[in-house]
């Protein structure tokens, strides 16, 4: 089990790990293009490894979530970490293609992936014109 990265709070833990992960990507673009080459290619025989990628991924940012303690732990993630790493996931993909495709820079993915972050473990209240709706009203 790897360290979770410093930070006194959930979402600075989860910050910290993006940071990492997105800078080592961007130092080597070839292969992070290839990577997400890879990955959104859908090919069958990259499925396997594709999946193991997103399992590791999604690990590490329940560790992050956790903090010190999530390596010795032993309890396995809860429906509500498993749906928060994957969403954040999701997000860090969708931001790293923005950027493999030019859209915007390495800072462009960190700030939207934070954003992103601080969305989903705060929640949100929405003032919409039909009425207040938080992030538990949309979940349930």
């Amino acid at each position: 089990q790897q360290k979770p990265p410093a930070g006194d709070s959930s979402e600075s833990r989860v910050m910290a790990f993006f940071s990492i992960v997105t800078k080592a990507l961007c130092r080597r673009p070839n292969l992070a293009r290839a990577l997400l080459r890879s990955i959104a290619s859908g090919e069958p025989e990259l499925t396997a490894r594709v999946a193991a990628f997103h399992t590791r991924i999604s690990d590490l940012i329940t560790q992050s979530l956790r903090g010190p303690a999530a390596a010795r732990s032993g309890i396995p993630p809860s429906d509500v970490e498993r749906a928060l790493a994957f969403s954040m996931q999701m997000v860090w993909f969708a931001s790293l293609v923005g950027w493999a495709g030019g859209l915007h820079g390495q800072t462009g993915i960190i700030a939207q992936t934070q954003t992103a972050t601080v969305l989903m473990l705060r929640g949100a209240d929405y003032e919409s014109p039909l009425g207040k709706t938080s992030f538990a009203d949309i979940t349930r």
